[in-house]
């Protein structure tokens, strides 16, 4: 899995997680960071081997670590110390307190420790014979009372020698007093080390169990996989599942009933269909909790024996059934275990794998408007932060194994799906869930916390993309996004300047930017690049500044005010094609089609309305030409009417995108319009014009295979029109005429003749 990953990631995000890796840290720091790594990575296989006697700590790391501590250092670093904060950092990332909670906070999946663990044992003993115990004593007596007594528990809790752990233990001072584990009362800590150690242990190490520890010290103790299968048949709830499937202590015990066996998994998939088929007669109700717990507990076992497939029938259910998926993102909050189980602490999560894998490949039997809404929901489900908070899967994570890989080139490459069923679609859902809006505002923290510069990049990857293939969807929700983006990480780097890391990475994704994306698109990102560029001569800068060519500059204007950025390269445009044009209106309009041609078919609907309100009127007041009896909207359809006819005789492929477009503008401009149609000679005026424009462009309709899709349009277009044109006898009688005049040879003329005739009569 994390091979394939690595594979689809693009330059600029490897080189990023490298710089981050390097500079998480202070410099000292880092240093020290690479020199423990290889000594992690041995406990890592000394764990997986699971011989506790094979001499790894004595032979490797244990003098490894005193290498480490020994060597001369140019810095004023207290080497030791940070060792040590490095260790007991890593060992409490496993630790979670009685409430169930984290006594540390999460370290960031992309930092070089996120990969590191380190079991009780080893660490009690490193720092026992690495002359760490007076560090370890300060840091126990300066922990919080529910950190401290966590500590405690997992020392006297584990294997470590008896010996090692009253050497800790007897970190609390004399007038120190310990909350016992599980009373209310406090037991307070003698002077005499001997009974201090006793009541230490006695508190933490009580007598009474409760019933989940005593199924857990059952489950621990089966040595085959059916006593084990015999245990879980009575899991007493959500409460375990952290322990089974996430703690080192219960590492050998998954090794153990994880199996490849084609015949028991054979079993476990039967097992998993019978059990998911069970919550299909729930599914129409509401979802209890009862509901969900039931189903967490089911999913454990199976889980266990192939985390694998169980995954991937979790996802592969919700998604084909969608009633059920409810019941399945439930369970999964009710034991967020089931979410975050993976087999190292380098490997993904099995569930999100799974999802990462089910977008690259999107099976063809998914291949429906009814799949793609219900992998849109479980994209939402997944990385939505329920109570604003947290989210089944880790929203940095979802970034790094879906997000990004997905967007990137190498991915973007293979278009053979459809709009709505490409990864990229749902990778782009996925990122709109990770930056749930706000109070109409995206949440760029984890974004700004991860590879912003990467993301943005890739966000321009797939507009590029998206227009090559025509993929309108997914070219306005990266569109969408990207502005989004730029606005809150704009918001954000006001109060918290780019850092020196932040700085270097935008300045690579820039300069990388400049070779590999549109100048148009890039300019949409520019009020955020242009805060970390140094050289000028990275601006997106219209290839038409240089030319000088009028057809040139006029498309680089529009495609300006369909991006809606770049105020001042937009100002450099129009003054050139104000000095270069000057009063040759002639060619200023062939000029104008011209732009319209080329523009128009790959820009969004988003787009369409900046350009068609705002760019063309901007456009021919400047050359004016603007007539103070003709409204400027009249004279932006006349111009789009001569726009379709020209695309449908000359480029029927982009004669449909045009017309949608088209049809588009007349809907809105009739729709303003027909309020006031009757006391308002201009809004009479504009209703007559959009079924004039309609029935021109159905007049000079070209015979070809296009021709049916644009008729479909354009009649459509023009029955609106005459529904509010049927409001006035001279009207009806006009367009009625219109109509008639149409070719013989039109299917559109007997269409559009039975709606006028139809309301005339009426």
């Amino acid at each position: 899995m994390t091979e394939s990953v690595v594979d689809i990631t693009s330059t600029s995000t490897s080189r990023a997680l490298e710089l981050l890796r390097l500079k998480s840290f202070d410099n000292d720091e880092a240093l020290i960071e690479s020199e423990l790594e290889p000594l992690f990575h041995a406990l890592d296989a000394h764990a997986l081997r699971g011989d506790t006697n094979d001499g790894t700590l004595d032979t490797i790391i244990v003098p490894g670590l005193r290498r480490i501590l020994r060597k001369p250092r140019n810095h004023s670093l207290d080497v030791r110390r940070c060792v040590f904060d490095i260790m007991l950092g890593v060992w409490c990332t496993r630790l979670v307190d009685d409430r169930g909670c984290a006594i540390v906070d999460a370290v960031d999946p992309f930092c070089r420790r996120a990969k590191w663990s380190i079991s009780t044992s080893i660490f009690a003993v490193l720092i026992t014979q690495c002359e760490m115990i007076e560090l370890f004593h300060s840091a126990l007596n300066n922990a919080e009372i529910l950190a401290k007594i966590a500590m405690m528990k997992a020392l006297f809790a584990s294997e470590t020698p008896r010996d090692v752990v009253e050497q800790l233990t007897l970190s609390i001072s004399t007038a120190k007093e310990v909350k016992n584990a599980t009373t209310d009362t406090q037991t307070v800590v003698k002077t005499n080390n001997e009974d201090r150690i006793a009541q230490m242990r006695v508190a933490f190490t009580a007598p009474k169990v409760s019933k989940q520890e005593e199924f857990l010290q059952e489950l621990l103790a089966c040595d085959s996989r059916e006593k084990a299968a015999k245990v879980m048949q009575n899991v007493p709830g959500s409460s375990v599942h952290f322990d089974i499937l996430c703690s080192d202590r219960f590492i050998l015990l998954r090794k153990l009933i994880q199996t490849h066996d084609d015949k028991r998994l054979a079993e476990i998939e039967r097992d998993l269909i019978a059990l998911l088929n069970r919550i299909t007669s729930s599914a129409n109700a509401n979802v209890s909790s009862r509901m969900a717990t039931n189903l967490a507990n089911e999913l454990v076992w199976p889980m266990l024996v192939n985390p694998v497939l169980t995954s991937q029938r979790l996802i592969q259910t919700a998604v084909a059934h969608p009633l059920q998926a409810s019941i399945i993102i439930a369970a999964l909050h009710v034991s967020p275990s089931l979410a975050r189980y993976r087999s190292s602490s380098v490997a993904p999560p099995y569930l999100l794998a799974a999802f990462a894998d089910f977008l690259r490949n999107i099976p063809s039997d998914f291949d429906s408007t009814k799949a793609s809404d219900a992998l849109s929901s479980l994209c939402d489900a997944l990385f939505k932060r329920e109570n604003g908070n947290t989210s089944v899967l880790d929203l940095r994570e979802g970034l790094l194994y879906v997000v990004l890989p997905m967007l990137t080139p190498t991915f973007l490459s293979d278009a053979s799906s459809s709009d709505s069923l490409h990864g990229s679609y749902f990778a782009l859902d996925a990122l709109k869930s990770i930056v749930s809006l706000t109070n109409n505002q995206v949440q760029v923290d984890i974004v700004a916390k991860t590879f912003p510069e990467g993301i943005l990049l890739a966000l321009c990857h797939v507009i590029d993309w998206s227009r090559k293939h025509r993929l309108t969807t997914t070219q306005v929700m990266a569109s969408t996004l990207l502005s989004q983006l730029c606005k809150g990480l704009g918001r954000l780097y006001e109060t918290h300047p780019l850092s020196e890391y932040d700085l270097e990475a935008f300045q690579e994704a820039d300069q990388m930017a400049a070779i590999s994306i549109e100048w148009d698109t890039r300019v949409r990102m520019d009020s955020v690049m242009s805060l970390a560029r140094v050289d000028l001569v990275l601006r997106p800068i219209p290839p038409s500044l240089q030319t000088g060519a009028i057809s040139s500059l006029m498309v680089d204007v529009l495609k300006l005010y369909g991006a809606d950025a770049g105020d001042d390269i937009l100002v450099e445009l129009l003054q050139a094609l104000q000095g270069i044009v000057g009063g040759n209106l002639a060619e200023f309009r062939q000029s104008l089609l011209v732009a319209c041609v080329v523009v128009l078919p790959r820009i969004s609907l988003g787009e369409f309305e900046r350009i068609s309100q705002v760019g063309i009127p901007t456009v021919l007041t400047m050359h004016g030409v603007i007539h103070d009896d003709v409204p400027v909207s009249s004279l932006v359809l006349d111009i789009l009417a001569r726009v379709v006819i020209f695309a449908a005789n000359h480029a029927p492929e982009s004669a449909f995108v045009m017309c949608r477009h088209f049809t588009h503008l007349t809907s809105s401009l009739v729709s303003e319009a027909k309020e006031t149609f009757e006391l308002n000679k201009t809004s009479a005026a504009m209703v007559r014009n959009t079924f004039h424009c309609a029935c021109n462009v159905l007049r000079h309709l070209p015979h070809s295979r296009e021709r049916n899709s644009l008729e479909v349009l354009l009649i459509s277009s023009a029955l609106v029109s005459l529904q509010t044109l049927n409001a006035s006898r001279a009207h009806k009688h006009w367009a009625s005429t219109l109509v008639r005049g149409l070719p013989h040879a039109s299917v559109a003329k007997k269409a559009t003749r039975r709606g006028a005739l139809s309301l005339v009569v009426a």
